[in-house]
């Protein structure tokens, strides 16, 4: 059997280096990962996982756009749909809406264009690692 790092080295002399991709070798790689994967000018960039918060406003977003335009004969999808901005520049955004369903931006492997589009962007939290000390003669009390 092949080691690790042996099949490294085939997949490193495989695959394009970093920025040198063309629009094929992103789809055929984002047609095999579950990862989300942007791509501009030959170079991949892997986004972070979506956390709990993200993927809640998300979801109340796309309710809500497809609530209104489903009637109208739009079309509403979420990530991560792929969206060709122009050669050699591909998003994965949030958020994508025609106001036609029938619009030929829409594709089925990646999307030509969107009337809108939208990107949930949160700020990190910042966690206070100092805790301030406890009351020490509050505590003896509670005891």
């Amino acid at each position: 059997m092949t080691s690790q790092e042996a099949l490294d080295a085939i997949l490193s002399d495989t695959l394009p280096r970093q920025g040198r991709w063309s629009d094929e070798e992103y789809l055929w790689l984002t047609d095999r990962t579950r990862r989300l994967i942007e791509f501009t000018d030959g170079c991949i960039e892997e986004l972070p996982v979506p956390t709990s918060t993200h993927q809640a406003i998300l979801a109340f977003l796309y309710r809500a756009l497809y609530a209104y335009m489903a009637p109208l004969g739009g079309a509403v999808m979420f990530s991560a749909l792929r969206l060709r901005i122009r050669e050699g520049k591909f998003r994965e955004p949030d958020i994508l809406v025609l106001r036609d369903r029938a619009d030929s931006r829409y594709q089925d492997r990646f999307w030509l264009g969107a009337d809108l589009v939208a990107e949930i962007v949160i700020a990190p939290v910042r966690r206070n690692t100092h805790r301030p000390a406890r009351n020490a003669g509050r505590r003896r009390r509670q005891r």
